[in-house]
């Protein structure tokens, strides 16, 4: 894995088996972590998981899927690569 989901040196178990998980920067309500039941965390966690077969890379422009310059425009190459009429 590239990267994990959670920093590590963010997280830390407290002295009653909770997880506590520390932030970057302060909310502006001043809090600077979060403290959960294990299982709890896990179910955090999990929620970030995503389904089987999602797809995670998204395009957009001239890529994406619906877009409507690209039937309009071909590659510039040759009239071969254009889209056709028929």
């Amino acid at each position: 894995m590239a990267r994990p989901p959670v920093c590590q040196e963010r997280l830390e178990v407290a002295g009653a088996g909770q997880v506590v998980h520390r932030f970057k920067r302060a909310w502006r309500s001043g809090a600077h972590g979060v403290v959960l039941d294990p299982l709890d965390f896990i179910a955090r966690l999990v929620a970030l998981i995503p389904p089987p077969h999602f797809n995670m890379l998204r395009y957009f422009g001239v890529f994406a899927a619906r877009a409507k310059v690209r039937s309009t425009r071909g590659c510039g190459c040759s009239s071969a690569c254009s889209p056709s009429t028929s």
